[in-house]
């Protein structure tokens, strides 16, 4: 906290003063300056600042006056006459014109003389005292800002109080405005947008996080609709995300968390929420392990607090968390396995659901790449019925295979994209001719 003190007095001809500034500061980071010949009684300085200030970017400054007659400068006489000789002598040899012997004299080394004296006990001890005066003052300085600062925060709770009690008749238009000014920004983009969006991923996720089976790496756009629109399900998932916003902000005073969970959950939600949709997947799990983390510390927090409030439902509590931990371990272990090559995973995504495309056209690669080209023709194939562009993958595979007049076919329909591929596809015309000759 900032502050600053100062004292000062008169010790036999010495006026001295002290005066300390300091700056908020995480430690304590001390500057002392002070005259050489109080630098004896530096480090008792610096131990009791430091002590009675604890932290802060702290400055000390202790300045000497003499007053009166008595003094410790002299001037080295014998010094300066030697001087005086010596440029006299150098003058007259090289014949300049400087008479000005003084000035220079003045300014050469150890003419002037600060003789030095020993710190008397009593001045010691009055110099700590005055130290000790200005560090009492700065610390009254700190409390009076201290207490400003109290009252000053005091008044804004108090307004803040206030006028939170006037928000909620604000709180219909302010959502109305918010939908307005999200639906005017949706209309100005040219991708399409559904306006259930939001409300079917959110169920999607949740199911997925307190049930997760059938979970796939992809969930394809737009061959899949998450939750039918004209079911109970939109309603009710509208219905439970107002109940719980509104329950979590009554029980905000009492008990905050829920409120700050569900509110980082819906906020890191809707970047994954395909309100405006963007590539090819309609949503994956992996979209929600940052949203999941807040329920989940949710979760964590309120089996701990509803343990700890009712001793008597804790065997019940632990066993119902540990069979669901040790399911979850177990589906874990289950999905894992279906990560252990390509094949297996997109096999998996077809099963979960089988008008994936990008799923078949991964797999007839794998089984390509392996030899097996008929089980490749077979994802191939579904992908020409569904219009997909795979007349060069079909090309290959019936040439592999020996069908020269498939794969003819499906070479007609190839485009060339620029003249090296017209001259691979030469290549591949050449290819297939020789396999009509062979065959």
């Amino acid at each position: 906290m900032t502050g600053f003190g100062k004292a000062s007095g008169t010790f036999q001809s010495k006026k001295i003063s002290v005066e300390i500034r300091s700056l908020n500061s995480k430690s304590m980071d001390l500057n002392v300056r002070m005259p050489s010949s109080f630098k004896e009684l530096d480090s008792t300085i610096r131990k009791f600042v430091s002590n009675a200030l604890g932290r802060g970017k702290v400055d000390v400054f202790i300045n000497l006056d003499s007053i009166g007659e008595d003094s410790n400068v002299s001037i080295n006489q014998g010094l300066a006459k030697k001087y005086f000789t010596e440029l006299k002598t150098l003058n007259d040899a090289v014949g300049a014109s400087t008479k000005d012997y003084l000035t220079l004299i003045m300014r050469m080394p150890d003419v002037i003389e600060n003789a030095k004296e020993d710190l008397l006990e009593d001045e010691k001890q009055w110099l700590t005292d005055l130290v000790k005066e200005a560090v009492q003052k700065l610390n009254e300085f700190r409390r009076k800002e201290g207490l400003d600062l109290e009252r000053e925060f005091s008044n804004r709770i108090n307004d803040i109080r206030s006028l939170l009690s006037e928000v909620h008749q604000y709180e219909d238009a302010r959502i109305q405005t918010i939908r307005e000014r999200m639906k005017k920004g949706l209309e100005d983009i040219d991708a399409g947008h559904d306006e259930n969006r939001f409300e079917q991923e959110m169920i999607f996720y949740i199911e997925k996080l307190v049930v997760p089976l059938n979970l796939s790496p992809f969930y394809p756009f737009p061959l899949m609709e998450i939750v039918d629109s004209t079911s109970f399900w939109l309603p009710g998932a509208a219905f439970f995300i107002g109940t719980t916003f509104v329950t979590t902000v009554l029980a905000f005073r009492s008990a905050p968390l829920p409120f700050i969970c569900w509110s980082i959950y819906l906020v890191s939600l809707l970047p994954a929420s395909g309100i405006v949709h963007v590539g090819s997947a309609v949503s994956a799990d992996r979209y929600t392990y940052l949203p999941n983390l807040s329920i989940t510390v949710g979760l964590i927090v309120g089996i701990a607090s509803l343990i700890r409030r009712t001793p008597a439902t804790r065997p019940f509590v632990i066993g119902l968390t540990c069979f669901w931990l040790i399911g979850l371990t177990a589906l874990s272990y289950q999905q894992v396995k279906f990560w252990s090559s390509p094949l297996s995973m997109w096999t998996h995504v077809l099963r979960v659901n089988p008008d994936t495309a990008i799923a078949h056209r991964n797999i007839s690669t794998a089984y390509y790449l392996q030899g097996q080209y008929t089980l490749a023709l077979e994802h191939l194939e579904y992908l020409s019925h569904q219009g997909w562009p795979v007349e060069r993958e079909l090309t290959a595979a019936y040439l592999a295979i020996g069908h020269c007049n498939s794969a003819s076919g499906a070479f007609d329909l190839i485009r060339p994209t620029g003249p090296e591929d017209a001259a691979d596809l030469k290549q591949v015309r050449e290819t297939i001719e020789a396999c009509n000759t062979k065959h």
